[in-house]
């Protein structure tokens, strides 16, 4: 196989031998591909050659680089702060010389590491003023935060968080407003290069408009809109919102499920794109065929290869199977933002323990007051019968809708194991729990690891994190953390084993500014949490202990 490396891209030629057949089964897998007949050569975008190499050494196949380029790669002096896997890097390539596409590689593979990437490395290379992005799901702004804080030296800032002003309402009172504390931070223009905002922003004129100016003005410089599959209406604020934005020169959307249940749900994405001018009028009719009663049912999709080649045209798309670099686990946590209900809750519980902290410190085991803490950040109906919110479980249930996966749920509580299997019924849970009779328990596991219909099973770690078999899963989601890290390794375990055919996604939901995060720091400082407590009892200074899990 011969690669010819030009300015335009890489031409590949296969020979006649033994590993034609491989090659060409490698190259037909690259994205973007084009056959020119008359040459017999393959054209093929540069930013596949990292991964095309890759797979040519795992195969054996022989192959030759002869490199016509006379440009500079801009990004060969890029230095990354966390480095990236092979395919990241492809996509880094990808969106440096992209300027609007959907980044739509399968969950878990890290796309928001590479869109951080292309966002800074097109700083210092072209100049761009500011990256503003757009979560659709409003309690993951926290966790861009933190990928942010990862994987660039940039600084990124929630556009209205802190400001804590008073507006005047029409009846001429002073009033908090989430909408003009977002509004007065925009306006002065925040120094931070990354801009996260919520979706539910673009619904507010005045800032919808300030955003525009800032666009045209080059403040702005790219937009990225993070899991956009969510936003289907184009004719709901939040879509005629998002396209209002259309003007912006560098755009990426970013989703694993582009096309969820319909082919209507593509047109936001397309259109904010630039791929498509349609009005959506023009695009239900020349796609959809009606019908039925009244002739106002669509019957059936038409022109699905026009459709098809709309897409393809501006998406980057990797599957997990087709990877070969990914690790056997991919770990990581998910910060997310409680809402005002919830939080308030939350402080009510810290500040009656901060109450009673002397008390506490006296108990047989003061742990166990921090319990209704931990609680509040997992369901408030735990603990009230007015209150009833939790980010966790609405989280879960969108990831679960997202995702064509198995789960694995582990809590500490069977309460809150049990009121899961009550709200995600949809997805035909099973639990195991201290409550379930042991005779009937393996029974459960059988029922998840055999029927496809059963996309989730809830369990303890006490009871569910030991001994089973649980390798349908593709995915561990911890809803709390268990007090040793031990025993959250052992639980992860129940998918990562003999048997496992694929890479395992294992993910904590963490509340931010709670327990949560202090706990998840003892257990991940490497043995630390051992300097305090073993087996759920405190072994250590308790003032210091229980003052952190407070801060």
């Amino acid at each position: 196989m011969i690669i010819v490396h030009n300015d335009d891209g890489l031409e590949i030629t296969i020979g006649f031998n033994d590993q034609s057949l491989d090659a060409l089964e490698i190259v037909k897998s690259l994205p973007n591909i084009k056959f020119i007949k008359r040459h017999r050569v393959w054209q093929v975008p540069t930013y596949n050659l990292l991964s095309l190499e890759d797979r040519l050494k795992r195969a054996g196949i022989r192959y030759k680089i002869i490199n016509n380029t006379t440009k500079l790669n801009n990004g060969a002096d890029f230095n990354f702060k966390l480095e990236p896997f092979p395919y990241q890097k492809d996509g880094f390539e990808y969106g440096k010389q992209t300027f609007g596409y959907i980044l739509a590689d399968d969950p878990g593979l890290g796309k928001s590491k590479q869109l951080i990437d292309i966002a800074t490395y097109k700083k210092s290379a072209y100049g761009y003023k500011h990256c503003l992005i757009i979560p659709c799901v409003k309690e993951l702004s926290t966790n861009w935060v933190r990928e942010i804080q990862k994987n660039s030296d940039e600084l990124a800032c929630i556009i209205g968080e802190g400001i804590n002003g008073r507006y005047i309402n029409e009846n001429g009172e002073k009033v908090k407003s989430e909408l003009y504390d977002r509004l007065t931070h925009l306006e002065r223009i925040p120094d931070e290069y990354f801009w996260i905002l919520n979706i539910e922003s673009l619904r507010f004129d005045p800032i919808k408009e300030l955003l525009r100016k800032y666009i045209k003005r080059g403040i702005i410089s790219m937009v990225a809109v993070d899991e956009i599959h969510y936003l289907k209406s184009p004719t709901s604020q939040q879509g005629k919102g998002l396209l209002s934005l259309s003007d912006c020169k560098d755009k990426v959307c970013i989703t694993g499920t582009p096309i969820e249940n319909s082919p209507l749900d593509g047109y936001i994405t397309l259109k904010f794109l630039g791929q498509i001018k349609q009005t959506w009028t023009a695009f239900k009719d020349f796609y959809c065929e009606y019908g039925g009663y009244g002739g106002h049912q669509i019957i059936r999709y038409r022109n699905m290869d026009i459709y098809q080649r709309a897409f393809k045209n501006v998406m980057l798309r990797r599957k997990k199977e087709d990877v070969f670099d990914l690790p056997e686990k991919i770990i990581g946590n998910e910060y997310l933002d409680m809402n005002e209900k919830q939080r308030k809750l939350y402080e009510d519980v810290k500040l009656r323990i901060k109450a009673d902290i002397d008390k506490i410190l006296l108990s047989p085991n003061p742990l166990a007051a921090y319990t209704r803490l931990r609680q509040a950040t997992a369901h408030t109906s735990i603990l009230s019968t007015t209150v009833s919110e939790s980010v966790k479980f609405e989280r879960l249930y969108s990831k679960l809708e997202d995702i064509n996966e198995k789960f694995i749920v582990f809590s500490s509580w069977a309460e809150v194991t049990e009121m899961l299997y009550k709200f995600l019924k949809k997805f035909n849970p099973v639990v195991v729990n201290g409550n379930v009779d042991p005779k009937v328990r393996q029974c459960e596991i059988d029922i998840f690891q055999n029927d496809d219909k059963c996309k989730v099973i809830l369990g303890t770690y006490r009871t569910l994190g030991v001994g089973y078999n649980l390798t349908a899963a593709r995915r561990v989601e911890h809803f709390d953390n268990p007090w040793s890290m031990s025993t959250k390794n052992q639980a992860n375990d129940r998918a990562h084993r003999i048997g496992t055919t694929g890479v395992i996604n294992v993910n904590t939901m963490l509340c931010r500014d709670t327990i949560d995060e202090r706990i998840d720091e003892l257990i991940e400082n490497k043995g630390a949490i051992c300097d305090f407590i073993i087996d759920g009892r405190i072994v250590g200074d308790r003032k210091k202990l229980l003052e952190f899990l407070l801060s």
